[in-house]
């Protein structure tokens, strides 16, 4: 539809990266080595930092374009090195101004020195020997967001070394880079970004550095500061177990991780769940039990870092928080733990969780649980690891789906216990409904989440954005009302017509971006990170729904394609290494 592909086009633009843009050393300001200008100059600036590729990474750690940023495939290989010397003492510090760097790209910020010949570093290359000492890093504070590169997201960022006093006078070769890990979850994903200048150092001392490494050498794959999940903590989870825990005499909670390296994020960070109100006070919950329990196909991580006597008692009361995608492998080893007096509860985003587990888990339906439906309407943002803000206070609404075909309407009572229990705490403000309520509610979060999850996905955004495209908002909305009314299980339900009309459902979603306009979706995070959208179970549950009631849907198609064709080109890149 060219409507929509119009009104999308300019929201697929992926914010560039950065380099070392400039620097003060011994008090004068020198000019780094400009990518997108010297090349074309003539004759060419002499600088005194290296020639590198650009503003992109290099993924590759065996590459020697790992060294300075070279670029081998350009012919940059290493790369070659500069005409000039920056003279500094030692003790010095040193000022190195990157380009405005992207908020997304969280990690580290690390500099090595290496010593070069008398004869200046001008004809000298490192290439495979181990020469580079470090000098300077700067990781994550605590378990915070808050990383090395944060500075340099905001104009004039800087990063800061010193000259060690105490190495010997004489000319040096520096790298310094940046590590992003937003996409660093699995091998190739940290994105390097380094780059060398030269310095002549004066009044230095008499030692010898030693745990010299080389480049590439210095780093493997397996490395833990280079395969390493940024943002493996889910926020709607972290909400549920920091909420949860408010409840007055509250019943024993069990984290259940579905991956080891959660588990042990968790008890780094002292098994503590924090939230931070939008007042700004920091409140934090601990006290959990807690377990791995790891799934029985496609995982990354060996079954012997599991627990090892995982648990085997019956569970009578599960909250299923993970993303929509990873549902029926996270619940499958649960599977000799949940019986038919069980009741399970599918807090997550999105829509055809149910239909899913039902298929690959219980295909009879007298084997099956009891089942929930949970639509969270808060507004919730992730600062690190079991660290979120809440954003945009609201409301839970909570629904037991009827067994089979829908005629047992009797509610379990482990599912009542739930359905008492979760409103009683005060945050969560959790409220039951009946199954045809519940329904109604969980369509309308959809329609709110099948605008603002995409969208802002799409234009690597905070909720904020979506305020400059009201007309993509009627259009969708439109097209949403139309499926909705159509839906058999909602006929002659009294006020489905004026609910769900194009306008309510337009105001409706306005007045929810309006309370989390500060919001970074889930979505937004997922792309980043070259991970699997829940794109099918929002836009795709609305394509799939008009399919079956015979109503087109262009405008969901298209997002829907939009969306996994930006989330393949990410894959793509990771598994290319693309420099």
């Amino acid at each position: 539809m060219k409507y929509i592909a119009a009104a999308l086009a300019f929201a697929t633009a992926v914010a560039g990266h950065g380099y070392v843009n400039n620097a003060t050393i011994g008090n004068k300001a020198y000019t780094f080595y400009q990518p997108y200008q010297d090349p074309y100059t003539s004759p060419a600036p002499q600088r005194i930092s290296r020639e590198i590729q650009g503003n992109g990474p290099v993924q590759d750690v065996t590459s020697a374009d790992l060294q300075c940023g070279g670029y081998t495939d350009g012919g940059i290989v290493g790369s070659k090195p500069a005409a000039l010397h920056a003279e500094v003492a030692a003790g010095s510090e040193v000022d190195l101004f990157w380009t405005l760097w992207p908020d997304s790209h969280v990690g580290p910020t690390v500099t090595y020195m290496a010593k070069c010949p008398d004869s200046g570093c001008n004809n000298y290359m490192p290439n495979n020997s181990a020469v580079w000492f470090k000098v300077q890093q700067t990781g994550r504070t605590g378990t915070s967001n808050t990383w090395g590169a944060t500075p340099l997201m905001k104009a004039g960022g800087v990063v800061t070394y010193t000259v060690p006093k105490c190495i010997p006078s004489g000319n040096y070769l520096v790298r310094h880079e940046i590590i992003a890990l937003h996409a660093a979850y699995s091998y190739p994903g940290a994105q390097f970004y380094p780059g060398c200048h030269q310095l002549k150092v004066t009044g230095g001392g008499s030692k010898t550095p030693t745990g010299l490494v080389a480049f590439p050498g210095a780093y493997k794959g397996s490395d833990a500061g280079i395969t390493y999940d940024a943002y493996k903590a889910q926020t709607i989870g972290t909400f549920a177990a920091h909420t949860l825990a408010d409840v007055p005499a509250r019943p024993a909670l069990k984290l259940l991780f579905h991956r080891q390296s959660l588990r042990d994020e968790y008890e780094q960070r002292g098994s503590r769940v924090t939230l931070e109100t939008r007042e700004g006070e920091v409140l934090e919950h601990s006290g959990y039990d807690f377990e791995a329990v790891l799934p029985y196909d496609n995982s990354t991580e060996s079954t012997a870092q599991a627990t090892p006597s995982p648990s085997k008692d019956t569970i009578d009361h599960l909250i299923v928080c993970v993303k929509s995608t990873q549902t029926v492998t996270a619940l499958r080893p649960l599977l000799p733990r949940l019986t038919r007096e069980s009741s399970v509860l599918f807090l997550q985003n999105g829509a055809g969780m149910i239909e899913d587990v039902n298929e690959s888990l219980w295909p009879h339906p007298g084997t099956r649980p009891n089942f929930i439906t949970g639509v969270i309407s808060h507004g919730v943002t992730l600062k690190g690891p079991f660290d979120i803000k809440h954003t945009g206070p609201a409301a839970t609404s909570l629904g037991p789906v009827p067994r089979g075909d829908g005629l047992d309407q009797t509610i379990a009572p482990s599912t009542a216990f739930l359905l008492d229990t979760l409103p009683r705490s005060p945050r969560l403000n959790g409220q039951s409904y009946a199954f045809l309520d519940m329904l109604q509610r969980q369509l309308e979060k959809l329609a709110v989440n099948a605008f603002s999850n995409p969208l802002t996905a799409l234009a690597n955004s905070t909720v904020e954005y979506l305020f400059s495209i009201p007309s993509v908002c009627s259009a969708l909305m439109r097209e949403i009302s139309s499926v909705v009314l159509a839906l058999p299980e909602l006929q002659g339900v009294a006020g489905v017509e004026q609910r769900f009309s194009a306008q309510r459902l337009e105001d409706t979603v306005m007045q929810v971006i309006v309370q989390n306009r500060s919001t970074t979706c889930s979505m937004v995070w997922d792309m980043r990170a070259a991970r699997e959208t829940e794109i099918r179970y929002i836009n795709g549950y609305w394509a799939r729904r008009g399919r079956e009631v015979g109503i087109a849907t262009p405008i969901n198609d298209e997002i829907v394609e939009r969306v996994q064709a930006m989330t393949r080109e990410r894959q793509k890149q990771r598994a290319n290494m693309i420099h």
